[in-house]
């Protein structure tokens, strides 16, 4: 950022700051405002990036930002603690949550696991933060909105009566204005498209 020299008007000398010197008759400096912009959004381009959302009555989310970077420079990709609520890198890393991508669709602005919607086999008694147990239960539109969003980009949602004649396939249901259906995988083997292809392996037991 480039620092203003001598302003006429403003009180700057050499690029600094002045006090009024009644004596002598030099004003006091002021702030331009382009220039008091410029340093503000700078700073928060520095806590933004780090992941933190500012607050106004937080004055040490500079100091913070800094010690998350420096923690974390040795990574290939950007770590943060938590998923910022706007664009840093095309792709991050969040602690328990993975790799996320930013990402821009009709349904969903922010970043994403490129898994989002993907089931995957669990191996822990309680889901993972990156994890819902597929059991047919209701979910906030809000904390789930990644998710929320895939199902509609991917045509998944369908009616509850759709879904309970369907149980065990990958559909989702617009349930409120607040909360949707996930799919119950429970009991369910993974046969993707097509019909049993296997049948002729069948064995009675």
């Amino acid at each position: 950022m480039d620092f203003p020299k001598s302003v006429a008007g403003v009180g700057l000398v050499d690029g600094k700051f002045v006090d009024e010197n009644k004596a002598t008759g030099q004003a006091g400096s002021l702030i331009p405002s382009a220039w008091g912009n410029a340093v503000t959004d700078e700073l928060l381009n520095v806590v933004r990036a780090a992941g933190l959302n500012p607050a106004e009555g937080n004055n040490t989310q500079l100091l913070q930002a800094i010690g998350i970077m420096l923690a974390n420079q040795g990574s290939a990709l950007n770590r943060y603690p938590t998923v910022p609520a706007v664009k840093g890198d095309d792709e991050i890393y969040v602690r328990g949550r993975g790799e996320m991508i930013w990402t821009e669709t009709a349904y969903f602005v922010g970043y994403r696991s490129p898994h989002c919607g993907r089931p995957v086999d669990g191996h822990t008694n309680v889901p993972l933060t990156r994890e819902v147990d597929a059991v047919g239960g209701l979910l906030s539109k809000t904390d789930y909105a990644g998710l929320w969003a895939y199902a509609q980009e991917q045509a998944l949602v369908v009616t509850q009566a759709v879904w309970t004649a369907n149980v065990g396939a990958h559909y989702f249901v617009d349930v409120s204005g607040t909360q949707f259906r996930i799919p119950d995988l429970r009991n369910m083997f993974r046969r993707f498209t097509g019909t049993d292809a296997d049948t002729a392996n069948a064995r009675t037991l």
